[in-house]
């Protein structure tokens, strides 16, 4: 699969969720119904917003990147968004871990105490796998 395609249709993909705040996995995927595209995970909600806070990240114990994808292979693109409403995490206005702001390198993650609020979203994160 050639990466510029991938790159443009997720653009294209980003320029849709502009316009409806939601993320949308048929209109989103690289190359729908193609047999040796890219495909993307259920979505994986691991944590609750208990404790200190969500984290969807890659830190042990949660996730672990080799058992995302078939074969071990690498995860090559992430999404995040909010659980109860699926609004794009980027979205609101919550106080995001450092690093953690929904990256294929670390997840997403977010402490109870840096909200105003008190509480952190309920967070979910689903990756894109190599053919």
């Amino acid at each position: 699969m050639d990466m510029f395609f991938i790159r443009t249709a997720s653009f294209l993909c980003f320029m849709l969720i502009l316009q409806t705040a939601y993320l949308n996995a048929e209109l989103c995927s690289p190359c729908p119904g193609c047999p040796d595209c890219p495909k993307w995970t259920k979505w994986i909600d691991r944590d609750d917003i208990s404790g200190t806070g969500d984290f969807e990240t890659f830190d042990p114990p949660y996730l672990n990147r080799s058992a995302i994808c078939e074969d071990g292979k690498a995860p090559i693109d992430i999404e995040c968004d909010i659980q109860t409403s699926r609004k794009i995490w980027w979205l609101h206005s919550y106080v995001l871990r450092p690093g953690y702001n929904c990256t294929l390198q670390n997840g997403i993650g977010c402490f109870n105490r840096d909200q105003g609020s008190g509480y952190c979203p309920d967070y979910r994160v689903r990756f894109l796998c190599p053919a």
